[in-house]
């Protein structure tokens, strides 16, 4: 499939200095270019999302782990379910307990898998999850509205290496070159009051 940019990118992009809706963007945004309309793009997913499935009692975050689980033929491991979503083992193990509290998973041992947890869908998790699917369709229909294919697929492969990038940037060269950075005796700071 060939991937085009928008037809009339002119139309598409607010003007320099100026955020979608022609408020004044901040000075430091034009040095982080697509950071503030990431950061926003994921709290209004969280929320319109939440507020999707929250009839069927679950949370955008729920709502992706159902979906993880989904796709699986094979129950994974809590390390592997956080490096596909690229949360901590922590996060996601505090997840499934609230999951699994409300019958949507059950956490089970291996003999021979050492000390590995692996989560799986129960046979509720698994109905409520066949329901979500029409809300997926519908917060797809609405998020993509106005884009062509190809239009989506020219964001899918943008925002693929974003992702990339920033995993990169987890790396013990990325934490040597914050700590540089942080460490800058000229850089501007703010004083922090003590906690009382």
């Amino acid at each position: 499939m060939s991937r085009a940019a928008p037809s009339n990118p002119s139309s598409a992009s607010p003007a320099p200095g100026s955020a979608p809706g022609g408020e004044a963007r901040c000075a430091q945004c034009d040095e982080s270019p697509l950071a503030l309309e990431i950061f926003t793009i994921r709290n209004l997913m969280m929320k319109v999302g939440d507020r999707l499935v929250a009839p069927l009692g679950l949370t955008s975050g729920r709502w992706m782990l159902l979906s993880v689980l989904s796709e699986r033929d094979d129950a994974p491991t809590m390390s592997e379910v956080g490096e596909h979503v690229l949360m901590s083992v922590q996060n996601v193990s505090r997840m499934v307990a609230a999951m699994e509290s409300d019958g949507l998973v059950r956490r089970t041992t291996r003999p021979g898998s050492g000390r590995a947890t692996f989560i799986e869908l129960t046979d509720h998790g698994r109905a409520i999850h066949q329901r979500s699917i029409d809300a997926a369709a519908a917060f797809s229909r609405r998020f993509l509205a106005g884009f062509t294919p190809d239009e989506v697929a020219v964001l899918q492969d943008g925002l693929g290496r974003l992702i990339r990038n920033l995993d990169l940037m987890t790396d013990d060269s990325w934490s040597e070159l914050h700590t540089s950075w942080a460490n800058d005796p000229e850089l501007p700071r703010t004083e922090r009051k003590p906690s009382t």
